[in-house]
């Protein structure tokens, strides 16, 4: 199941060709990482299959023991970039315990705003 803040950030078809005939690279383009450094920890992430015992039922999962990040690769590129910024929030928050972004509504929160912010900086599109 897609959650709420996912379904919001994915751009129609029509605003994917209007970014690419401008020539801006569109969030569609960029490659998911394989791996990310937080608070001097290399965290891996993975594209596995929705059926991976990790995901049980959600679209991502940030595992804490192995550092690793688990994302649902039968998602388009688009709706793995939020999710993987939501993961990301929970990979941050266990490096700075006083966050507290065990929660998934703060997390959410926050998710959804930095992929505004990064569709305004022309980040992501």
């Amino acid at each position: 199941m897609t959650p709420f803040w996912v379904s919001a950030l994915d751009s129609s078809p029509h605003q994917r060709r209007h970014s690419a005939s401008q020539g801006r690279k569109t969030c569609e383009m960029r490659k998911i990482p394989t791996s990310v450094w937080i608070s001097g920890v290399n965290w891996r992430i993975r594209r596995v299959s929705d059926k991976h015992p990790k995901l049980e039922d959600a679209t991502g999962h940030c595992c804490y023991r192995t550092q690793t990040i688990f994302l649902d690769k039968s998602y388009p590129t688009p709706t793995l970039w939020a999710v993987l910024t939501h993961e990301l929030l929970h990979a941050i928050s266990w490096g700075y315990h006083e966050l507290d972004l065990t929660e998934e509504t703060p997390v959410n929160a926050v998710a959804g705003e930095l992929m505004n912010i990064a569709r305004q900086l022309k980040i992501l599109e």
